[in-house]
């Protein structure tokens, strides 16, 4: 297990409070969303007493160094609730709609997706505790319709998802394009949302682009619809 240095000690400290702040002041904004999922509110407890005083940084250092991605690729962030709520305000799922979150992170939006609007949520990481603890919390809560799947975005098969979430402002190229590609095989009327860059695609639309506060600040949030089936579109004739 790799050690912290020394001289990390200090950047580290300063990073941790600075990132408690942000979550105490977006906390405070999301109490709406904890009176609309009370159960919502004891889930984060657990996942903020866990990550905070059960989590060293070693073990998440040495579990991202597994992973094989690149640093840039996990990056985390935080999407507030009040944040989550306006993007899925525009976009009026349905209950028993199929949400994806990809790199769900801790997976509070996975859960909130679930208990809030009903969805049938799954969460996309790689990081192999936050998958076990949301399966563990999944379990000790008995919800339904909550799936945590431990591989990268692009090995799993997502065209019956309805709605795909992703906080891809710090994608590598070759994550972009594996997003893209992702969503070329999402059926007909599948959302994709993204950050701070669209899908490049003739076989979507932009439905709504509007800026969102995040853990990290402010970010571009794009809301994309598929409108057309890849197959059909592609089968057209030539007129050569």
């Amino acid at each position: 297990m790799s050690e912290i240095k020394l001289h990390e000690i200090p950047k580290l400290l300063v990073i941790g409070i600075a990132n408690n702040v942000v979550n105490m002041a977006m906390s405070v904004r999301s109490w709406p969303s904890y009176i609309r999922s009370p159960k919502q509110l004891s889930i984060d407890l657990t996942l903020l007493n866990y990550y905070q005083f059960h989590y060293p940084i070693s073990k998440q250092k040495t579990e991202k160094k597994a992973t094989k991605l690149s640093e840039s690729d996990l990056i985390e962030g935080k999407t507030p609730y009040f944040t989550f709520d306006k993007i899925l305000k525009k976009i009026s799922p349905k209950p028993n709609s199929i949400f994806v979150d990809i790199g769900c992170g801790h997976g509070h939006l996975v859960f909130y997706a679930n208990q809030a609007y009903r969805l049938r949520s799954i969460g996309l990481e790689v990081i192999s505790s936050y998958v076990r603890v949301a399966q563990n919390l999944t379990t000790r809560h008995k919800l339904k319709g909550l799936k945590f799947i431990q591989k990268p975005f692009w090995d799993v098969n997502l065209g019956q998802a309805d709605i795909v979430y992703s906080a891809s402002t710090t994608f590598t190229k070759e994550s972009q394009k594996k997003l893209f590609e992702m969503a070329e095989n999402l059926k007909p009327g599948a959302i994709v949302v993204t950050l701070s860059y669209p899908i490049e695609s003739k076989h979507y639309k932009i439905k709504s682009r509007f800026t969102g506060r995040f853990s990290w600040g402010k970010a571009q949030i794009f809301i994309q619809e598929r409108t057309h089936a890849k197959a059909a579109e592609d089968s057209k004739p030539s007129n050569h």
